[in-house]
């Protein structure tokens, strides 16, 4: 019996018609290269589970909490660029996702919601576990669908178009989320009845033997028409202090992006998520620009006059306000996304196009026509200016004998091994390796979750992230993101490839106290300093990590070093102080002004 023959015997001889929909739901996602799924235990979801469980090639994980499970799809779906899916059963279970669809509308990362729902009877009823599902993601779904529960009455081929629809509006421009809601009677287990399916999935018999899904949608790609192409080549021949802004890319624009630049003997202000910091010391990036920025050391003559951002959002906030208070004459925006991306409101040109073909076509153009009137000194200063900063910034960390936040980010974007990824929580840990990351180290890939730039969920993500990518990975996290994700925690254990967690504890929310609610102090450490006097060491043990606390350079650097040389995932606490933390941010403000102004 050929492998095609045995899965026609498998749908004709399905227990029941619920197993039977749920395998067709789950054939034609694999169909559409969903493979992974990430599932939480449940009665009204059985059927999707062992549906999921007993497709050959269809890969799982199981995790007891939704919400974490939801995260660990959203990072496995960053790291492969194909999107997961999720599985739960009905009530609070299917609430439990929504952080991280947020997470993942905001960040446009295609996942595909399961929820398993009781019968439409039992809706208002007081049932057991019985919630209003359809449409509880609200407009964080690219879609949504309420299935019927299973009947022979349901053309089967309406599922398949249904499931091929949901993946289609979930892949493509803008991806995001899906949610489809699937209503199930009893039997939920496998109870075999003595119906006879041949005669229903009979329609089937060509899909049956075929490899692809029912219906096909071809991809979209968009690129910039002719028109705005030209535009934006007059444009950028007309500039004299012309300035690239990379914010978060695709995995394959960074090198466009730089040839771009090098093209055009622009600098580029890239993001910590642009894919161009870490592991590239030369031009064109300029590596500290949120520095100079926050000590004002660009001169106002030396502002750009024409700024081309490749990208989606960034992470500084000085450079907000500098695009705010010094406004370019034109700003062209580009991705292939059509959301705004311009909190500033300083848009003046938008592309709806990918930035690696963008670029390659602006490059193609250039080379064909006028070059560009840049002034060569522009870019030239701003280098030094960076490297100058570089160099105040290793100076005035040696001079603490303690752990400094800054010290961290930059050791571990030092010593990160090439061939890991680099996973960045959000609040200060992010914020810290923006700043202050030498670009001396391994040219790593960096995940983040930058969408809605929560704390919640970023253990679960980081663990999503090794799993898809199947590197090791090193996780940056602050305090109270390790509690707010702390269950996730089990899932390290399970991971074929291990995550360092290196966590600053700094008891409790640094961040605020480098905000103005910090000068009010009567009620600062109760409603934003939020200490917690907790210590991880015990939590390594509850979840089997391996764990150190360093206090010093050499011992962080030493244990840093041993958990990625690791087959095991480890814990690495470094507890810093919140005041001494902010002392040491003025400092570095003071020191890199002198030198800059000299």
């Amino acid at each position: 019996m050929t492998d095609q023959s045995a899965k026609r015997a498998t749908l004709s001889d399905s227990p029941n018609i619920n197993a039977l929909w749920s395998a067709l739901i789950v054939e034609e996602l694999a169909r559409n290269g969903v493979r992974f799924f990430c599932l939480s235990p449940g009665s009204r979801s059985a059927p999707l589970a062992l549906a999921v469980a007993g497709r050959p090639g269809a890969r799982h994980a199981m995790h007891f909490d939704e919400r974490g499970a939801a995260f660990h799809a959203l990072g496995y779906t960053k790291a492969t660029q194909r999107p997961a899916a999720l599985v739960c059963t009905s009530g609070t279970a299917a609430a439990n996702y929504l952080p991280a669809i947020v997470e993942a509308a905001m960040s446009r990362v295609p996942l595909i919601v399961l929820t398993a729902d009781r019968p439409p009877e039992l809706l208002d009823t007081g049932a057991n576990q019985t919630i209003h599902q359809p449409g509880i993601f609200s407009h964080y779904t690219r879609w949504d669908v309420t299935l019927p529960c299973p009947d022979e009455a349901v053309p089967p081929q309406t599922l398949l178009t249904t499931i091929d629809y949901a993946v289609h509006r979930a892949t493509g421009v803008p991806a995001g989320p899906v949610h489809v809601n699937a209503m199930f009677r009893e039997p939920l287990a496998p109870t075999a009845t003595d119906r006879d399916f041949a005669p229903y999935v009979a329609p089937l018999a060509k899909w049956e033997a075929a490899q692809t899904p029912y219906t096909a949608y071809a991809p979209s790609h968009p690129v910039a028409d002719t028109e705005s192409h030209e535009r934006v080549l007059e444009l950028l021949r007309g500039a004299r202090h012309g300035l690239i802004i990379a914010g978060a890319l695709p995995g394959d624009a960074g090198p466009a992006v730089r040839e771009l630049a090098q093209t055009l003997n622009w600098p580029v202000f890239a993001d910590i998520a642009s894919g161009l910091r870490l592991g590239s010391p030369a031009p064109p990036v300029v590596h500290h620009y949120d520095l100079l920025l926050s000590t004002g050391a660009i001169p106002k003559d030396c502002r750009p006059d024409v700024i081309l951002q490749l990208g989606g959002a960034f992470v500084s906030k000085r450079l907000l306000q500098f695009l705010d208070h010094s406004p370019p004459g034109h700003y062209i925006l580009v991705d292939e996304n059509p959301d705004r991306l311009d909190p500033a409101h300083r848009v003046s040109l938008r592309v709806e196009a990918s930035p690696a073909r963008f670029c390659a076509g602006i490059c193609r153009g250039i080379a064909s026509g006028m070059a560009p009137a840049q002034d060569p000194a522009w870019a030239g200063h701003l280098y030094g200016l960076s490297e100058t900063v570089n160099g105040v910034v290793a100076e005035t960390l040696t001079q603490y004998d303690y752990l400094t936040e800054p010290t961290v980010a930059r050791a571990v974007a030092g010593d990160i091994p090439a061939g890991h990824t680099l996973f960045l929580g959000n609040s200060m840990p992010i914020r810290d390796m923006d700043r202050f990351a030498s670009p001396h180290g391994a040219p790593v890939r960096v995940a983040v979750n930058r969408g809605a730039s929560g704390i919640d969920g970023n253990i679960a993500t980081a663990a999503g992230f090794a799993r898809g990518a199947q590197t090791p990975v090193t996780a940056l996290l602050g305090d109270l993101a390790l509690l707010h994700d702390l269950n996730a925690l089990a899932m390290l254990r399970e991971l074929p490839q291990p995550v360092t967690l290196v966590v600053v504890n700094n008891d409790g929310g640094g961040i605020f106290s480098f905000l103005p609610v910090a000068g009010f102090p009567e009620h600062f450490e109760e409603l934003f300093g939020t200490p917690h006097a907790l210590t991880f060491a015990k939590a390594a043990e509850l979840f089997g990590l391996q764990y150190a606390a360093p206090e010093s350079l050499p011992e962080f650097k030493a244990a840093y070093r041993a958990a990625a040389a690791q087959t095991a995932s480890t814990l690495i606490e470094v507890r810093t102080n919140r005041e001494d933390n902010l002392r040491v941010h003025q400092a570095l403000r003071i020191a890199i002004t002198s030198a800059c102004s000299a």
